[in-house]
């Protein structure tokens, strides 16, 4: 039977990403027991097959790429996967200074002048998972745009 585990792992990785926790639920629903499952996620990692470091890191990298959501978001996006929340903590803070660029860079589509503009940049980041010391700074610092 760890030969159906192995082949069931590996079936589900074909051609898609999953995390350790997220491939371990998938093999548990298809009836793989539970010493088999660990089996095969062992030797799926040893094989460089499963490896949550490196997906976590490009999931935080695409994420700053696409330069749309702040760390609260991209975390909960993270901990939905089945992340380790330390290895999470770990990756969000790699980009920590491009989070308040990302920020500034959303505050450009308002007018920060406009009070209802501002609480409505200030909504938007809060929904987008920024932190409230990354929204202060970036409302800071448009008043300090905007006076000069």
């Amino acid at each position: 039977m760890p030969n159906d585990a192995m082949a069931i792992g590996l079936k589900f990785l074909t051609g898609r990403r999953l995390t350790v926790e997220e491939l371990r639920q998938r093999m548990k629903r298809r009836g793989v027991e539970s010493v088999e499952c660990e089996e095969a996620l062992n030797r799926l990692i040893d094989l460089g097959l499963l490896d949550d470091r490196a997906y976590a890191h490009d999931m935080v990298a695409d994420a700053l790429e696409r330069g749309k959501h702040g760390p609260l978001g991209v975390r909960a996006r993270l901990l939905r996967r089945g992340f380790a929340p330390d290895l999470i903590s770990e990756m969000l803070k790699e980009g920590e200074d491009v989070w308040q660029v990302i920020a500034l860079r959303v505050a450009q589509e308002y007018d920060r002048e406009d009070e209802r503009d501002r609480v409505r940049l200030m909504r938007r980041l809060h929904r987008e998972g920024f932190a409230s010391p990354i929204i202060q700074r970036t409302l800071n610092s448009a008043d300090r745009h905007d006076s000069a």
